[in-house]
C-alpha cells in the first residue's frame, strides 16, 4: 500500500534513472516495491533517508523526474520543479504564482504565502520579485501570521501595560 502523500507513487522507475540491478537490490531489502510503472516505498522514513543521503544534484534530478511524472497534478508538479531549481527560473516562478492563486481561492493563505515566497526566490526581475513578496506578506497577514495588533492604552499579551513610548 502506498503511504498517503507519497511523492513516489505513480512514478515510473525509468524516470528515476535507476538500473534494474539497483531496483532489484532495494526490493530485496524490502525498502520499496516496483510494480510495472509504479514505485511504492514501504515506510516514510525510507523516503526521508534516501532523500537525505542524496547529493543536492541528485535531489534536484529526482525532483525534475517527479515533476515530469506528475503532469496531471499542476500544484505538486510546480513544487517539484521549484525544488529542482537552484537559480532564478521565471517559468517555475509563474507556475508557483498559479499555485498561490489556486490556494488563495480555496482559503489556503499559508499555502499561498509559501508559494509566493518560493516564487519570489526564483524571480530574476526585481519588480516582479517585489510584487510576489508583497503578495506573500499579504497572505501571511490574512492568515494571522502577524498576530493581532495591540490597541493603544491596552495591556499587552503578558498583562503588562505597554511603555508610554509605544502608546
Amino acid at each position: 500500500m502506498t503511504p498517503p502523500g507519497c511523492p513516489w507513487s505513480g512514478t515510473p522507475p525509468t524516470a528515476l534513472d535507476a538500473g534494474d540491478d539497483a531496483l532489484d537490490a532495494v526490493e530485496q531489502a524490502d525498502l520499496l516495491r516496483v510494480d510495472g510503472d509504479v514505485i511504492t516505498l514501504y515506510h516514510p522514513l525510507v523516503r526521508s533517508t534516501v532523500y537525505r543521503a542524496a547529493t543536492s544534484a541528485q535531489r534536484r534530478a529526482v525532483h525534475r523526474a517527479l515533476a515530469g511524472a506528475l503532469g496531471g497534478d499542476a500544484d505538486r508538479r510546480a513544487w517539484h520543479l521549484a525544488a529542482a531549481s537552484d537559480r532564478p527560473d521565471d517559468a517555475v516562478a509563474g507556475a508557483l504564482d498559479a499555485v498561490a492563486g489556486r490556494a488563495t481561492a480555496r482559503g489556503g493563505h499559508e499555502a499561498a504565502a509559501a508559494a509566493w515566497s518560493r516564487a519570489a526566490e526564483l524571480t530574476a526581475d526585481p519588480a516582479v520579485r517585489a510584487r510576489r513578496t508583497r503578495r506573500r506578506r499579504a497572505r501571511g497577514v490574512a492568515r494571522g501570521a502577524a498576530g493581532p495588533r495591540p490597541r493603544p492604552g491596552r495591556r499587552g499579551p503578558s498583562g503588562c501595560r505597554r511603555p508610554a513610548a509605544a502608546r
